[in-house]
């Protein structure tokens, strides 16, 4: 699982990790290549299911 993931990072233009997730972001970061954005998703705009202003908050970082 974690061999997809880092081929997965390498071809992402941005991370968007998930509350639940919250402690491995540092790992994303250090997984990412250089420039990508990682953006953790708030509690708020998870439970809600907030969807439009997650992704504006991932174009606006592209």
């Amino acid at each position: 699982a974690e061999t997809m993931i880092e081929y997965s990072i390498e071809q992402a233009d941005v991370i968007l990790v998930t509350p639940q997730l919250k402690s491995s972001v540092s790992k994303f970061e250090d997984l990412a290549k250089a420039g990508t954005p990682v953006i953790l998703i708030s509690d708020d705009d998870f439970v809600q299911f907030n969807a439009k202003k997650v992704l504006e908050e991932a174009l606006a970082q592209v």
